[in-house]
């Protein structure tokens, strides 16, 4: 959803950006169309995966801030669409800690058959 909305915002600076009225009149056509094919996806539901992380977490003498479990998650979905990634950030921004968890957690849910996502 967000791709469409940054989409939609280019077509409106698009519309700003056209001098005749004709243009503007075509492209203000076109912008009400595909508002109308608005796509909603649904919440994901990570309650088994976040249970298997704050258990890791506690394993590891570690804080599962909301901040913390967010970005697992960010990282989660990553690596379920991209084949490769790379995770780049500031010194001592938990970057090694949430990959660390996440795979205990992925562990702790692929032996307990909670999710299907390998198969």
């Amino acid at each position: 959803m967000v791709s469409c909305l940054i989409f939609l915002g280019f077509l409106t600076s698009c519309i700003l950006c056209c001098t005749t009225s004709s243009k503007v009149s075509q492209a203000r056509k076109r912008l009400e169309l595909l508002s109308l094919h608005q796509v909603t996806l649904p919440e994901p539901d990570y309650k088994d995966l976040d249970d298997c992380l704050r258990a890791a977490c506690k394993a590891a003498n570690l804080q599962a801030t909301p901040v913390f479990m967010e970005k697992a998650h960010q990282l989660y979905e990553m690596v379920l669409v991209r084949h490769g990634l790379m995770v780049v950030g500031y010194s001592f921004a938990a970057k090694t800690s949430i990959y660390r968890m996440l795979a205990a957690a992925l562990g702790d849910l692929y032996n307990k058959k909670l999710m299907d996502e390998n198969k």
